[in-house]
């Protein structure tokens, strides 16, 4: 609760940018990880997005997580799991109670 009022009061707009672009750097590794044939290592790797999509906000968060994992889940068996994760993120951001 603390790291998300942290976040929020930030006003500096360097560090706004600062923030963006480690969260960019952050979504973009978990979903490279999201490429891993081990079911247990993606189910982890999807909770840890739910939660950092709750800390950020969904208004925030959700586009740039679908465009990570767009990004990297490009072949073959890995778009089943990018269906599986985006539905999966937009269906938390919906119910989420944090804005």
């Amino acid at each position: 609760a603390e790291l998300v009022q942290v976040y929020r009061d930030s006003a500096d707009e360097e560090e706004q940018h600062l923030r963006s672009t480690c969260l960019t750097r952050l979504y973009t590794e978990l979903a490279r990880t999201l490429t891993s044939k081990d079911e247990d290592v993606r189910k982890e790797t999807r909770d840890c997005l739910l939660r950092l999509v709750q800390i950020v906000g969904p208004g925030e968060a959700v586009e740039p997580v679908v465009d990570a994992l767009s990004g990297a889940l490009t072949r073959g068996p890995q778009r089943h799991v990018l269906a599986y994760t985006i539905n999966t993120v937009v269906q938390a951001a919906s119910e989420s109670t944090i804005v």
